[in-house]
């Protein structure tokens, strides 16, 4: 199956970043797929004191999926805060 479909992923992580620059000081992601071949993204967001906030997203059947693999430092409320900013950000780009 041909996925022709992507994310706003880097506006999205700016977005996230410049409306809660206290919790996000950078980010980083990575492009892979999962074993259906599904596009899957792994994005890393880094606090200013070693903070650490693991997520995956996947586009499946024409949604967006996330899912926290690893928090470090985080308080539950800041991932929350977080996830809910960047989910907003988040959309599909068609090719």
């Amino acid at each position: 199956m041909m996925y022709t479909s992507t994310l706003n992923l880097e506006a999205a992580l700016d977005n996230t970043q410049d409306l809660l620059p206290e919790l996000i000081h950078d980010s980083i992601y990575s492009l892979g797929a999962t074993p259906e071949k599904e596009p899957l993204w792994l994005v890393d967001f880094m606090g200013k004191y070693g903070e650490c906030l693991v997520v995956e997203v996947i586009i499946r059947d024409g949604g967006i999926v996330l899912s926290v693999l690893n928090t470090i430092g985080y308080t539950p409320r800041e991932v929350v805060d977080i996830m809910n900013t960047f989910t907003e950000a988040l959309q599909i780009i068609d090719d």
